[in-house]
Parts: C-alpha cells; sequence; structure tokens
C-alpha cells in the first residue's frame, strides 16, 4: 500500500475527512441522500464525510455491486461501530476488479457530526477535494463480509 494512504488511514491527528463514491469527480456538491431504514440523520442535502479512510472505502464500491446484482434480492449494511467489517452483504454478484474513488478532503469547522460522537460528518457547502484515491474492490475485500 502506498505511503500516502497509509498516512490517511492512520489520520492520527483527524485533520482529513474522507467521501467513498463510485463516481470520478473534480468538485462535491451536496446532495439529498436517501437511506433505506429512514435514519433522519443519514436523509439530508449535504456531501457525507467520514474521519475514518477504511469507513469510506464501501462507498466507493457500493452503487456497483448493486448495479452487479439487478435482479438478485440483495442486502447490504455498513455498522457504524469500531469494526475491521467496513460492509456486510448477501446475495450479490461481486466483481473482483470495480474500481472507486475516495475523496480526501481536509477539515474544516464548518463540517457537522451528525450524530453527535459518530463516525458520520458532512459538509453542506461544494468542495474541492486535495486528493482523489482511485481504489479497487480486490485491495480491500477483507473489510466486507460476504453473508450465506
Amino acid at each position: 500500500m502506498e505511503k500516502h494512504i497509509k498516512d490517511y488511514i492512520d489520520n492520527k491527528n483527524k485533520e482529513y475527512m474522507f467521501h467513498g463514491s463510485s463516481k470520478k469527480l473534480s468538485v462535491l456538491t451536496p446532495m439529498l441522500s436517501n437511506d433505506s431504514n429512514n435514519t433522519k440523520e443519514n436523509i439530508d442535502t449535504a456531501i457525507f464525510l467520514t474521519d475514518d479512510f477504511l469507513a469510506a472505502i464501501p462507498y466507493a464500491f457500493k452503487d456497483e455491486i448493486i448495479k452487479n446484482s439487478k435482479g438478485l434480492n440483495w442486502s447490504f449494511s455498513i455498522p457504524t461501530s469500531e469494526s475491521e467489517i467496513k460492509m456486510k452483504m448477501k446475495n450479490v454478484r461481486i466483481d473482483e476488479n470495480i474500481t472507486g474513488f475516495v475523496y480526501v478532503l481536509k477539515k474544516t469547522d464548518d463540517m457537522v457530526n451528525s450524530p453527535k460522537g459518530s463516525k458520520q460528518w458532512k459538509s453542506y457547502k461544494e468542495m474541492k477535494p486535495i486528493d482523489v484515491l482511485k481504489v479497487e474492490y480486490k485491495d480491500y475485500s477483507k473489510y466486507f463480509l460476504l453473508e450465506k
């Protein structure tokens, strides 16, 4: 793994925030999110961020996994607790070669921790990343649990 990725994973001073997406973008724009459980904190017009690099990884792949699993009764969950497992999936088609992106942003005072004390943060303004990392599923597959 590249040195700067290890620095982002470490992120001891919590100076960086991360956003995972299947899309390659030059600017991140607040968008209305949805949540299958209708959890209030997860539905907002915002850019959703985390200070945990590995917690952003599932979001880099989930849209492609859903697309590849069309016609299946698939399910997935992204645990919010401290865990080695970052996404649990069931009845999905996985392409080991899928790629996604993790956007790196400098933490700013106007980012909101919601719910308080969680790893989830929000920004309500357009942001330009300081770094964009292309990530491959096969490099992070140990963080995903495929349930039977």
